[in-house]
């Protein structure tokens, strides 16, 4: 969450070694580059399917340094 503004620009999820990642691609610029956009509504959801969508979707074995 940004600081300034309150925005969500990413989040990680993590399961067992594999972390996973996304970013919102409002919140920054050139977000083109990563790719085709996919729309979700996540209040639809439970927690399993939220999960496997998550990693059908995000970036996968992402490293944060």
């Amino acid at each position: 969450m940004c600081a300034k503004c309150g925005v969500l620009a990413a989040v990680v999820y993590a399961e067992g070694e594999r972390l996973y990642a996304t970013v919102n691609g409002k919140a920054i610029e050139n977000s083109e580059a990563l790719g085709e956009e996919i729309r979700v509504s996540p209040w639809k959801l439970g927690a399993d399917e939220k999960k496997g969508r998550w990693k059908d979707t995000w970036f996968a074995d992402v490293t944060i340094v």
